[in-house]
């Protein structure tokens, strides 16, 4: 199989490119290991966390009017599964809109994981149907945009359900009664103030 253009990855920067290739004339394959495009952003980092940063405004906005405006509520009750639930309905929307997109680009897409053979030459890892029997993928151009994957601190990598980085997080199984944050970058205070507003107990270290 050949590309004129191949893209290694899905995620903003790499469907963006597809589209704009694509949207040029170009014959564009687009490879991505996971089953929905979208990346980091879309799947476990930006769109998941903000619309449960939606819901711990709303909560906190709730407290404000209880506590100084004399409109009085019960306590809320969460229902964690029901949380989760709409969380994953709107990044399936959104991965469905981004489907639809490449769609009507003609760009096609591959479910697999990639590796360089040469420079003109990729190794396609997956059972896509698209995929050729030789598993490989010629181009004349490739874009590789394969993005960023979390990374545990060998101190730190252990089999305890208890240690967790923010793919973990963003599912809420459960709300601790303590939860200890390390890093206080935008995703660590993000997530600590989901999990604050929703009863935990939260500390930050940075």
């Amino acid at each position: 199989m050949h590309s004129r253009v191949v893209i290694l990855g899905g995620g903003p920067g790499g469907y963006a490119a597809a589209f704009l290739a694509a949207d040029q004339g170009l014959d564009v394959t687009l490879v991505e290991a996971n089953p929905h495009l979208g990346g980091t952003c879309l799947l476990r980092g930006c769109i998941p966390s903000k619309a449960l940063l939606h819901v711990a405004h709303v909560i906190a906005q709730v407290d404000d009017l209880s506590a100084n405006w004399g409109v009085q509520y019960d306590a809320p009750v969460i229902d964690l599964a029901a949380l989760r639930q709409r969380k994953d309905s709107l990044i399936s929307a959104l991965a469905d809109g981004l489907a639809q997109l490449a769609s009507r680009r003609k760009v096609r897409v591959i479910q697999a994981r990639g590796s360089f053979v040469n420079s003109t030459t990729l190794q396609l890892e997956g059972n896509d149907e698209s995929i050729a029997d030789d598993h490989t993928l010629t181009f004349d151009y490739c874009i590789v945009a394969t993005g960023s994957s979390v990374a545990v601190p060998t101190v730190w990598q252990t089999d305890s359900p208890r240690v967790m980085t923010s793919d973990e997080a963003l599912q809420l199984s459960e709300i601790p009664s303590s939860l200890l944050v390390i890093g206080g970058g935008y995703i660590g205070l993000e997530l600590g103030s989901v999990y604050a507003q929703l009863g935990a107990q939260v500390s930050i270290v940075e």
